[in-house]
């Protein structure tokens, strides 16, 4: 499955910006890194979204990735960052 993001926003065109060209079945695409990834299950805000981001703290650099997550989610809006707080307060 592929997700296809289109940044409305500056933060969302940042984490495009950030994206690194990856070579998938013989094309090359952009994919975002895991902080992006996160910022944007953060958005999406619903609790497959939720279990998403729980899932990725634990299969990376958690601290850099909660340093990085908190240095931008003050972009994102209000329900996001309650997200983000709540997830980051459990885990």
């Amino acid at each position: 499955d592929v997700d296809v993001v289109v940044g409305r926003s500056r933060w969302q065109q940042d984490i495009i910006r950030r994206a690194r060209p990856i070579d998938v079945a013989g094309m090359t695409i952009p994919v975002v890194d895991v902080t992006g990834l996160i910022l944007l299950k953060l958005y999406a805000g619903g609790s497959q979204d939720a279990w998403d981001v729980e899932q990725l703290l634990g299969s990376t650099d958690r601290a850099a990735a909660v340093t990085t997550v908190d240095a931008l989610i003050h972009e994102l809006p209000h329900g996001a960052q309650t997200l983000w707080q709540r997830l980051r307060a459990s885990t």
